[in-house]
């Protein structure tokens, strides 16, 4: 797929190419999801277009995939809400809106120009911190109930042996239990990014959630 993109912007005389890739692709075992985004950071770095990537950490907005599978962990299950290991991973969860921001303020951005940035949020905090966070803003008032890492696991390889399209895997399981080593200090100094705080960001997207429910 990349290579079909540089192939056509390079038959259009396309220069200029803004790319999301994942802070996934910085960890020690990525996993395939990792491993395909740090596959595609390479072959765009060297494509001789002017290229800039972004990797994103855990994207808040009422349709991320992964905050909504988080409200879906706080809904399903009744005075609970399973937690694999701790919670205490640090993440540094960004908002939808900052990442567009920083996109579109930096389309023409020379200094951009062949580099990665980090686009964390304002914020890190670990894993529990967050879910506790958009526990408050559902309501919800159940018990963090720990899922051993081991037990994890194990239930993440017999799902990935077993079912072809398996809804947790041990690449969940890693990202779950790894901290996201995200440094913004760049995006800020090339980018003017300038991210903003978690509890804004969840009452932003709240107060959409309800606009849409209603």
């Amino acid at each position: 797929g990349t290579e079909n993109l540089i192939r056509a912007c390079q038959e259009k005389k396309i220069s200029r190419v803004l790319a999301y890739s994942t802070v996934a692709a910085t960890k020690e075992a990525p996993g395939a999801y990792g491993y395909t985004k740090k596959q595609m950071e390479s072959i765009l770095l060297s494509s001789g277009l002017d290229v800039t990537i972004f990797r994103p950490t855990t994207v808040i907005g009422d349709k991320s995939k992964g905050f909504n599978t988080i409200l879906k962990q706080c809904k399903s299950y009744p005075f609970m809400i399973p937690m694999i290991g701790d919670g205490k991973s640090i993440r540094q969860p960004v908002w939808v809106k900052d990442i567009v921001k920083v996109t579109v303020d930096n389309l023409w951005n020379k200094t951009s120009y062949g580099k990665i940035y980090d686009i964390g949020g304002k914020d890190a905090i670990s894993f529990k911190e967050l879910v506790a966070k958009i526990k408050l803003e559902l309501g919800v008032t159940k018990i963090f109930i720990p899922i051993p890492i081991m037990l994890a696991t194990c239930i993440a390889r017999i799902m990935e042996k077993c079912l072809s399209k398996p809804p947790f895997t041990l690449e969940n399981v890693r990202n779950l239990t790894s901290d996201d080593n995200v440094d913004i200090s760049p995006a800020k100094k090339d980018l003017k990014y300038s991210p903003n705080s978690i509890d804004f960001v969840l009452k932003e997207v709240f107060k959409k959630i309800k606009e849409i429910n209603y």
